[in-house]
């Protein structure tokens, strides 16, 4: 059974050809419109062209090639909704037709990565189910999502997605964003003190956020056991501007750690952030580290 779609990306333009190299007006159309999705407007050149018109490719090639590319971006369309239900449509109509070639893992792999990226965990599964692999780029663009991407990343955690597995910048770092996201992944096994590539850890970013969330994303970062003698927490979160108390209320914390003074002094420690901050209490509903 053929597949009924016809879903271009569009605006999309067609290429231009070299002077003097001989390549219809014709092709050039065909090829940007296949290369779109856009099925009406090949099926409209196709059956509009000039006797005698020379094309580089079969003409029938193009509205194959037009149709795998509109099912493709149903796919991806679904992917971006978290529409589990039209996903398995489009899959089940895409294997269905025997003009298609089947949908491989490489066409499935943007698809998880737009679920990812828009916090989809149901569409997320649906395609590690049909053994999409989770790679490097899902969880990078998922922990950006805060608190609606728990069930993403639960989801690849359930495919064998390794917590502390990360190319240039850990999962962790980005998620600190979030406090339910932070909590996840600490309750999860991440290392609280895993060093990205460029050499920074979870606290390094999580000063840095504007959020009311961060004080008690970076108390939770060091009641699980991360370390400031690892950390230029201190420095950032004391170089970054911020408009209200809550950068006061970080910088207690970090400050307040015992870690960080050499004399094991709260009185001292206090001093210290009432000269940098000019504040002297913190917000009253923050938890803070011993």
């Amino acid at each position: 059974m053929e597949m009924q779609t016809d879903n271009p990306r569009i605006p999309y333009t067609d290429p231009v050809a070299t002077p003097g190299s001989g390549v219809s007006l014709e092709s050039l159309a065909l090829h940007g419109a296949s290369s779109a999705g856009d099925v009406s407007r090949v099926r409209a050149l196709l059956s509009s062209l000039p006797d005698g018109v020379s094309l580089p490719i079969p003409a029938t090639q193009y509205l194959s090639q037009a149709r795998f590319r509109s099912a493709t971006n149903d796919l991806q369309d679904a992917s971006v909704l978290g529409d589990v239900e039209k996903i398995r449509s489009v899959l089940q109509a895409w294997r269905a037709d025997p003009s298609l070639k089947d949908p491989t893992i490489e066409n499935m792999d943007m698809a998880l990565i737009l679920a990812a990226q828009n916090a989809k965990g149901p569409a997320v599964r649906l395609f590690l189910d049909e053994g999409v692999p989770v790679g490097l780029t899902a969880p990078k663009l998922a922990s950006k999502e805060g608190d609606g991407a728990v069930e993403v990343f639960q989801a690849f955690l359930d495919h064998g997605w390794g917590i502390n597995s990360f190319d240039r910048i850990p999962a962790l770092h980005s998620a600190t964003k979030s406090l339910p996201l932070t909590k996840w992944f600490l309750d999860h096994g991440a290392d609280p003190n895993l060093i990205s590539k460029d050499g920074h850890t979870p606290l390094d970013f999580a000063v840095t956020h504007v959020t009311p969330t961060t004080p008690a994303v970076i108390d939770l970062l060091l009641s699980s056991g991360a370390l400031l003698t690892q950390s230029n927490a201190l420095h950032n979160a004391l170089i970054t501007i911020q408009s209200d108390d809550e950068c006061n209320v970080k910088r207690w914390i970090v400050i307040d750690s015992e870690e960080l003074s050499p004399t094991n002094s709260n009185a001292s420690n206090h001093q210290r952030l009432v000269h940098l901050t000019g504040s002297m209490e913190p917000r009253a509903n923050i938890v803070l580290a011993d």
